[in-house]
């Protein structure tokens, strides 16, 4: 019995880095923070080991209708490229949005295109 109870007392793990309150900041450990809001350990895209914002939920704008957006770049001074494609594959599509205006506009659109000058973005 003594010997299980040192097995479970050896076994005892902490982390060393995330959130910790229990302490003045004066005696905040290396590696820790003291307040996190809507931090996440984990992005929507998979990235983990590190503290990132919670994706937010509620509605900017809306893409072209019947568009599916298939990637995104963020350029800075809050403005993300969205790249779309139609629901057929047929037309592709890239965009500003300005998320401070939340306003989408397009840049590129190559209904118009000859076959050999399509973007030829795939949703897969």
């Amino acid at each position: 019995m003594a010997e299980q109870t040192q097995l479970q007392e050896n076994n005892i793990s902490q982390f060393s880095k995330g959130l910790h309150k229990d302490n003045s900041f004066v005696d905040q450990p290396k590696g820790t923070y003291s307040f996190c809001l809507n931090g996440v350990n984990e992005t929507e895209l998979g990235d983990s080991g590190f503290i990132s914002n919670e994706e937010s939920n509620e509605l900017c704008i809306n893409i072209t209708k019947g568009y599916i957006p298939i990637g995104k770049v963020y350029i800075g001074d809050n403005k993300t490229i969205i790249f779309s494609v139609s629901e057929d594959n047929t037309i592709s599509e890239i965009g500003l949005l300005d998320s401070d205006t939340c306003q989408y506009e397009v840049f590129v659109n190559d209904t118009e295109s000859i076959t050999k000058q399509k973007l030829n973005f795939d949703k897969m």
